[in-house]
């Protein structure tokens, strides 16, 4: 009876002694073969963790494995530890959103007005109930709607056949130049834009725009909101204009844009005027 009973203790001994290792460790004993206190390579899917397996959220492994070491297994049997960057690592530069800047365009050339005309028949006579100037010979202006039974040059006295081409403009070519009135009488009030026109050696009552005059006597004559004084150096006194500013210039009487229009033929030497809103043109070759 004894024997039969040392015998089954030695069995009960022998077997609670080996059964630690049939289930991949036990619950306080299998993290000395599983992960290590630091982490080590991190329980494989394969070798993970003692105890069960190891914890698949990284937790405490049995009372062997490191309370941190959970966190570098990967669940993938990665390596344990810091384990791989979420990230997969820092993405290339990526390239400008705005692309290279755009070139600098060329600058355009400058505005220069070109004259009207340049000889007495490129122009003609425009005339109706409000007006008697000269045009160039395409242009037609429209009609005044004002009823008249003397149009406008038989009223101011001159022919409707007579006009000129004078500093670049067609121009139905009035005296205007008081220069030569030598009678006591008074000039006509005349609107802005407009002069007294002359007749002989005294005023005719009348008014006409200042820029269909043959030339009148000084700047002052020229109204500066509407026209520039253009002066022509010639012999044996020089002769005033006063003509319109064409649109291309933007308002500037200038040599480098209104120039050209109105310094033509042999008076094709350009000059600006100080204080003065307007050119002088003068003759090299005179």
């Amino acid at each position: 009876m004894r024997s039969f009973a040392f015998l089954i203790v030695a069995s009960a001994v022998a077997f609670a002694c080996g059964g630690e290792s049939e289930d991949g460790g036990s619950s306080t004993g299998g993290a000395s073969t599983g992960g290590s206190t630091t982490g080590g390579s991190g329980g494989s899917t394969t070798g993970g963790a003692s105890g069960s397996g190891g914890s698949t959220t990284g937790g405490a492994a049995g009372t062997g494995g490191s309370a941190t070491g959970g966190t570098g297994g990967s669940t993938t049997g990665g390596s344990g530890g810091t384990g791989g960057s979420t990230t997969g690592g820092s993405g290339g530069t990526g390239g400008s959103t705005t692309g290279g800047s755009g070139g600098t365009g060329g600058t355009g050339g400058s505005a220069v007005a070109s004259p009207e005309c340049k000889v007495d028949g490129d122009c003609k006579v425009f005339e109706d109930c409000c007006s008697c100037e000269g045009v160039p010979k395409a242009d037609t202006p429209p009609v005044c709607k004002m009823a008249c039974t003397t149009k406008k040059c038989a009223a101011l006295g001159v022919n409707s056949t007579d006009v000129a081409c004078i500093a670049g403009r067609c121009v139905k070519g009035f005296e205007c130049n008081s220069t030569a009135v030598v009678c006591l009488s008074m000039p006509p009030k005349c609107p802005a834009g407009e002069v007294a026109q002359v007749k002989g050696a005294c005023w005719s009552g009348e008014c006409v725009p200042a820029d269909e005059c043959k030339n009148v006597a000084g700047c002052a004559d020229c109204d500066t909101s509407k026209y520039a004084c253009v002066t022509y150096v010639a012999k044996p006194a020089p002769q005033r204009h006063c003509v319109d500013v064409p649109p291309v210039c933007a308002g500037s009487a200038s040599c480098a844009c209104f120039g050209p229009s109105v310094c033509t033929g042999s008076f094709n030497s350009c000059n600006d005027l100080s204080g003065v809103k307007g050119v002088t043109c003068g003759c090299p070759t005179c």
